[in-house]
């Protein structure tokens, strides 16, 4: 009867084992997920912030060649240089966050073509003027090239960031499923331990009883055995008399 008890104990309990480790396996890989796609939602919302400072940094750099074309006053260059001095740091950044999208890295290309076109007429026209060349430099700026230019890198970082905003989409999606699935694992698992138990208790009580109809069953053994050894006794008591 022991081992009988100890072997159901034994299944149930390896049983709800496998299956609470199963649903822990399940959880932890989701949760790795989770903070995986957490951290993609952090690197969007990088991507847009520094597709935003490279087309401010180029649009500075372009208002600071302007106004000095204009003016003369090398005032007009700090803005200029302190632009140009800080859009590759912008891009390298750009590109290493991109560097997982096909799509993005193609665009991250075109970007950077645009903007080294661009920042490379500025420089033109900056260093003509400088050499009192301002007529060359004013047909430049006037033949319109610099402005389709820059509506074409306008464009690219436009589509750039609707594509951040698709990924945004669909990572905030798979992000809000991830967790409901961490926390329908953790309910799984307390339903299993609760069945768990439920199991064990049942299986004790079922032991329990069955151990008492034993010594039930005992007992009534002992007083029938006791009630025939009277029986005998007083019939041999009465055939001695």
């Amino acid at each position: 009867m022991l081992a009988a008890l100890q072997r159901r104990l034994l299944v149930i309990l390896t049983v709800g084992l496998l299956l609470t480790l199963g649903v822990v396996a399940y959880t932890c890989r989701a949760a790795l997920g989770y903070d995986r796609l957490n951290d993609q939602v952090q690197r969007t919302h990088e991507v847009k912030e520094e597709l935003s400072a490279v087309l401010r940094l180029v649009v500075d750099a372009e208002t600071g060649q302007r106004g000095y074309l204009i003016t003369d006053d090398p005032v007009y260059l700090v803005p200029y240089q302190e632009a140009t001095s800080r859009i590759d740091a912008r891009l390298a950044r750009l590109d290493n966050l991109t560097r997982n999208s096909i799509t993005q890295r193609q665009r991250m290309y075109e970007l950077r073509q645009l903007e080294q076109e661009e920042l490379a007429v500025l420089q033109q026209t900056i260093q003509l003027d400088k050499e009192g060349r301002d007529l060359e430099a004013g047909q430049i700026v006037l033949s319109g090239i610099g402005k389709q230019r820059m509506d074409e890198l306008r464009r690219v970082v436009a589509d750039m960031e609707k594509e951040e905003d698709r990924l945004l989409a669909m990572r905030a999606i798979l992000a809000n499923r991830g967790q409901w699935t961490i926390v329908l694992a953790s309910l799984v698992i307390a339903v299993l331990s609760i069945v768990v138990y439920v199991l064990v208790v049942r299986v004790m009580r079922s032991a329990a009883r069955s151990k008492e109809l034993a010594r039930t069953e005992a007992e009534k053994r002992l007083l029938a055995e006791e009630h025939l050894r009277s029986e005998s006794e007083a019939a041999r008591e009465r055939e001695r008399a």
